[in-house]
């Protein structure tokens, strides 16, 4: 599973998350992930976000049961669109050769200016 470290975000603020391997099996992934944003009825690329054209070097971790990943960040530029995101990585279950896309949702709330 994604553990991202808070649930909601405000423009301007990173959030970041890691894998957690929760399972019994080890897994294997790699640093490459994803940040969609809910628009329209379907999951778009977030503004901002690596997508799936982003460079990533190859790179492999075994992630063995108990164990935490790499963190990633997402951090919402000035006129990102509040609302629902999310992280999405491809992990591959070991002795299996499944790949399983794991994925973590989180809220943007804009940023609120100071009260006078």
């Amino acid at each position: 599973m994604i553990a991202p470290e808070h649930s909601t975000v405000t423009v301007g603020h990173s959030i970041f998350a890691r894998v957690e391997n929760r399972g019994e099996t080890t897994i294997t992934l790699g640093l490459p992930y994803r940040v969609q944003h809910f628009e329209d009825g379907r999951w778009a690329e977030a503004p901002g976000g690596p997508g799936p054209k982003a460079l990533w070097p190859a790179v492999g971790f075994l992630l063995p049961p108990g164990g935490s990943g790499v963190c990633m960040k997402y951090k919402p530029p000035s006129g990102a669109e509040p609302g629902s995101y999310r992280f999405i990585q491809t992990v591959t279950v070991d002795g299996t050769r499944t790949d399983v896309v794991i994925r973590a949702s989180f809220r943007i709330y804009p940023l609120v200016g100071p009260r006078s």
